[in-house]
């Protein structure tokens, strides 16, 4: 895969130097355009997919500083890579805070351009590792939310289908919907797995969610014996093909899982669909049709409310309400029911029950999950910037030592993983590069003092190698830890 680039400097010599010289196909990048300022990049930005831009700081209308702050706020997750003379070189210590990558200075040095754009290359396949690792919550995520009947549009598929690194023309492809019944599973579970219950939904995971000629099958609920998957087809084969190769992939499965694990199960049910959206639509009327129709919306409810989704609690409560009718008591008495499995002091139930009519019974339980899901998502917020709180204070007062994510995880009591996560979704950064910021920080004040030696103070902000701290210094600022204190001098 390329990365895609752009390039912005508002010297047509510069620009065609850049274009031209450099083999970006090969260094793994696809170069997008060529602009002359910050305003023509960030005005392409806004209708193109962009990974990394390279731009000079002096320019007209929107200067590289400028539009580095503009991506630092608007699309974080763009690398930004600075490029200009030594008369800009203050501007260096500003870039820092809008997480530009690197910084280059003119003349630019071959080998060194190479350098820095394999070094930007490597960290966005690590960022895109990361992603991967998400990918299967986030295809959980997607279709049980499409068999719950809350995605109700193609723009919202197109946009999980994007997602899942999927073309937004599976939708229209046929699909299917699978039910599967493991075989005496209390029995397994009690005498054969040794292990959590999240981890034989993973070895699940590994054996069902596969490729199978044209299909591509994800498993994205359990419920005890029951497990749910959905199958796309990559091609667009008629249905009666779709169906036979879905019945032989399961087929092989029985086998397979039976040989390997020794679990057993039969297909309790097999649908297939025309498109994605079809099969939200009919797989979530049956599902609550099985069974007390506002019993089943009730059991979505909680689990939508529980979980944070404001719009999906919208989508279904109308649905909700809409079953009943005129029924205003029991619509009245369900409702309190939801309530009361989400909320101990029983404040809104007064309210509730000054309701009607069940479209003021509908109206007053959005309001009131409303209201009940922001004071937990507050809540959970102060609690997300508490611990990055802690992580900050703790990285500064040690920052002169050999940091890790793993120490300061475990100074703050969670686990390295989740504070990875927390620290990007927090402070739009990665935390070894929030480290390596706050040291260059540190570093450019204690080159102020005359009395430090360079490699005193290499060691004052964490790094015992002398060499590496002069390497990551001018990759920061664009010059030697000397350079710029001789700059300083003069």
């Amino acid at each position: 895969m390329r990365y895609k680039l752009i390039i912005v400097d508002d010297e047509k010599a510069m620009l065609n130097s850049l274009n031209n010289i450099f083999d970006w196909n090969e260094m793994g990048f696809e170069l997008c355009g060529t602009f002359c300022n910050g305003k023509q990049a960030a005005g392409f930005i806004q209708s193109h997919p962009v990974d990394v831009v390279l731009t000079d700081i002096t320019m007209p209308l929107m200067n590289g500083l400028e539009l580095a702050k503009w991506l630092h706020e608007t699309a974080p997750h763009i690398k930004t890579v600075l490029i200009s003379g030594y008369q800009d070189f203050e501007f260096a210590r500003q870039a820092i805070q809008y997480n530009v990558v690197h910084y280059l200075l003119k003349p630019t040095r071959y080998q060194e351009v190479l350098e820095t754009f394999a070094a930007v290359r490597q960290q966005l396949d690590q960022e895109k590792k990361n992603i991967g690792e998400l990918l299967p919550m986030v295809a959980r995520q997607f279709f049980f939310d499409l068999t719950a009947g809350v995605i109700q549009n193609r723009e919202t598929i197109d946009s999980y289908l994007e997602l899942l690194g999927l073309e937004q023309e599976m939708r229209e492809h046929p699909c299917c919907f699978v039910l599967l019944k493991l075989e005496a599973y209390e029995e397994y579970m009690q005498r054969q797995w040794k292990h959590e219950l999240e981890g034989f939904f993973n070895a699940m995971q590994q054996l069902l969610a596969c490729r199978y000629g044209p299909i591509r099958f994800y498993l994205f609920h359990q419920d005890e014996a029951y497990l749910k998957l959905v199958g796309i087809c990559m091609e667009d084969i008629p249905q009666t093909a779709f169906y036979i190769e879905t019945e032989n992939y399961f087929s092989k499965k029985k086998q397979e899982m039976a040989e390997l694990m020794h679990v057993f199960f039969h297909v309790e049910q097999l649908e297939t669909y025309n498109t994605l959206l079809a099969l939200g639509q009919e797989i979530q009327q049956k599902a609550i049709g099985n069974g007390d129709v506002q019993e089943g919306y009730r059991n979505l409810l909680l689990h939508y409310i529980q979980s944070g989704n404001l719009e999906a609690v919208g989508v279904l409560l109308r649905q909700y309400f809409d079953s009943f009718g005129q029924e205003v008591e029991k619509a009245k008495q369900m409702s309190l029911s939801i309530l009361g499995e989400v909320e101990e002091d029983g404040e809104f139930e007064r309210i509730l029950n000054s309701c009607n009519t069940v479209e003021e019974l509908r109206k007053t339980s959005y309001n009131i999950f409303t209201e009940l899901m922001s004071k937990e998502e507050n809540h959970e917020t102060a609690s997300k910037k508490h611990l990055i709180h802690k992580a900050k204070e703790f990285i500064a007062a040690h920052c002169c030592e050999a940091i890790s994510l793993e120490l300061v995880a475990n100074n703050i009591y969670v686990s390295p993983v989740y504070l990875s996560r927390l620290f990007k979704e927090q402070t739009n950064q990665n935390f070894s590069d929030y480290v390596t910021q706050l040291r260059m920080q540190q570093a450019m004040e204690l080159l102020k003092n005359p009395a430090l030696k360079v490699y005193e103070v290499s060691e004052k902000v964490g790094y015992r190698s002398l060499k590496y701290f002069y390497k990551i210094f001018k990759q920061y600022i664009g010059v030697t830890p000397t350079e710029y204190r001789n700059r300083l001098n003069s």
